[in-house]
């Protein structure tokens, strides 16, 4: 594992827990460092098996109903 420089150290604190934007000076790639539990959570999100109807249940929990879309757009009965 590669170690942290201070001056990577320095703008991390100064990026104030917000993802940090580095540019790559050699090849002009830009590359994002965030902790790694952040990392995780967004790597759970996007490790998402589409074919797996389970899969969604999570992101659904979080789901209030304001944010349900209305059924008659689609020519379902509105519920109660």
């Amino acid at each position: 594992m590669t170690q942290m420089t201070p001056e990577l150290s320095q703008a991390i604190q100064q990026a104030g827990g917000e993802p940090l934007r580095i540019v790559d000076p050699a090849t002009k790639k830009t590359y994002v460092v965030m902790r790694e539990e952040v990392f995780d959570r967004v790597r759970m999100l996007l490790d998402v098996d589409e074919d797996d109807p389970r899969a969604f249940y999570p992101l659904l929990a979080d789901l209030s109903p304001e944010d349900w879309e209305d059924g008659s757009v689609y020519g379902l009965p509105e519920s109660p």
